[in-house]
């Protein structure tokens, strides 16, 4: 077997202990993955870019450091390399989906359709296609819009004006953006809400809905509304042609997609009696692979079946390596989360936040600040958004729904992964565009992301 083979059979099988280890089995799964994850890192180190070998060392670094000074345990180096392991696995599966993704022809009609809209539809239809997709395909979705959406405004109507071109570049960028970053207020497939239903808050998935839906309609809402104003409707005459396609058919497809996977997680997390995360891993290399069955269904059902097992074997594992720097990135941010939080002395942090007078809601006001700080100076929310919530969970005299908590970071994380410029949506974004990540997260969406963040902060003080 080549190296790159190897390699891909790592992370693969680390992801298929992970699965195990949800289904019971604990320490000697946990050995393994940590074994095959290790594997990995080494095999793929040279192709890493600076800031994942960077994250790998200052991780392995700080551990070895608390180590040395009795600050860890080997309970929680286990407990580091399953969360690791965790956050790697989800990548891992969500890879099978959004390869399937990729080559469906719905999902290719969808994004063109989507795309070119007459000025009038065109942030709305981008919005929610943007959402919908970003269930799907999670950063596939910008790779995938953000060049349809550069050609489409460099080549169509009135693309020789420069400031017709820039002004329909910025809009349909940032709706697609703001579409996109909406999926961490419900989609199971968004890391978001896999980190609050894997935490001590020990909340389900249809806890979070209650809160999280009216806070998805509000935030997409608030785009819409600040599109309007910044970019009044345009005049009828000289505007593009609609498309001869209706502009709601590509939701149906989308949306069917978008609720077999939940359901199909729900179902089997009941049936085996697993946490819906155990039933989503799962589920979703099977839905990803019975998708591009139904995409060769010309060669029959037992041709398609080959057809898709052979692409797994032939395409998506092999792919995996080439996703080296995600996966280090949430291995270690993961591993990193865990190892810090013993090190928070959260009867010290206790004192002062009562000393100082806040209440509830002043408390989860400055949670979502760090997380949003800590962000633009470049570090993960996945790193920020669990310490913050396990903090919070800790934090004594301190009555906080977990309801309340999980609505903080859903929404923070949000508005981080659309104006951060370390965001990888937003840098994904500028390169398609030929544009810095800068321009898109500080200069175009900033205003956006204040509005959305002080309408978190006044929610927060009325809900806590």
């Amino acid at each position: 077997m080549t190296r790159a083979g190897i390699s891909s059979l790592s992370v693969l099988l680390a992801s298929v202990m992970t699965i195990v280890h949800l289904l019971g089995f604990a320490q000697a799964t946990t050995i393994l993955s940590g074994l095959f994850l290790a594997v990995f890192f080494v095999l793929e180190w040279r192709q890493m870019i600076r800031v994942s070998q960077g994250l790998l060392l200052v991780t392995l670094g700080l551990f070895c450091a608390l180590w040395l000074m009795g600050r860890t345990t080997p309970d929680l180096l286990f407990e580091a390399i399953d969360r690791g392991a965790f956050f790697v696995c989800f990548v891992v599966v969500l890879s099978f989906l959004g390869d399937a993704a990729r080559t469906s022809e719905m999902v290719q009609t969808s994004g063109r359709i989507i795309v070119n809209q007459s000025p009038g539809r065109r942030y709305i239809t981008l919005t929610l296609g943007g959402h919908l997709m970003g269930a799907l395909m999670n950063l596939g979705t910008i790779s995938l819009l953000s060049t349809m959406i550069h050609g489409s405004a460099m080549d169509g109507p009135n693309a020789s004006d420069q400031r017709v071109r820039d002004i329909r570049l910025k809009r349909m960028t940032l709706a697609m953006l703001r579409g996109f970053s909406a999926v961490t207020f419900w989609a199971p497939t968004s890391v978001t809400i896999a980190i609050i239903m894997s935490s001590s808050l020990e909340l389900r998935w249809i806890e979070l809905l209650p809160l999280g839906v009216p806070a998805l309609v509000c935030y997409l809402t608030l785009g819409w509304a600040l599109d309007r104003l910044t970019f009044p409707r345009p005049k009828r005459s000289g505007a593009a042609a609609p498309p001869s396609e209706p502009w709601m058919r590509p939701f149906g497809g989308l949306l069917g997609v978008v609720l077999l996977v939940p359901l199909s997680a729900a179902a089997l997390s009941y049936l085996l009696d697993l946490t819906l995360i155990g039933g989503l891993f799962l589920c979703i290399p099977v839905i990803g692979l019975g998708w591009v069955a139904v995409q060769n269904l010309h060669a029959g059902p037992r041709g398609a079946i080959t057809i898709a097992l052979l692409r797994a074997k032939t395409q998506t594992v092999p792919a995996l390596r080439d996703m080296r720097n995600e996966l280090a990135i949430f291995g270690a941010s993961g591993f990193l989360a865990v190892i810090l939080l013993p090190q928070i002395d959260v009867v010290w942090l206790g004192e002062h936040i009562a000393r100082l007078g806040l209440g509830a809601g002043g408390v989860l006001i400055a949670g979502s600040w760090a997380i949003i700080i800590l962000a633009l100076l470049a570090v993960n929310p996945l790193v920020s958004a669990i310490l913050v919530i396990e903090t919070l969970a800790r934090l004594p005299g301190m009555d906080i729904a977990p309801t309340v908590i999980a609505l903080m970071v859903m929404t923070t994380w949000a508005v981080v992964i659309s104006f951060s410029p370390f965001a990888t949506p937003v840098r994904l974004s500028g390169r398609s565009i030929n544009h810095t990540a800068s321009d898109i997260g500080l200069k175009w969406n900033i205003g956006f992301a204040l509005c959305a963040v002080g309408l978190l902060d006044i929610a927060l003080l009325v809900l806590a």
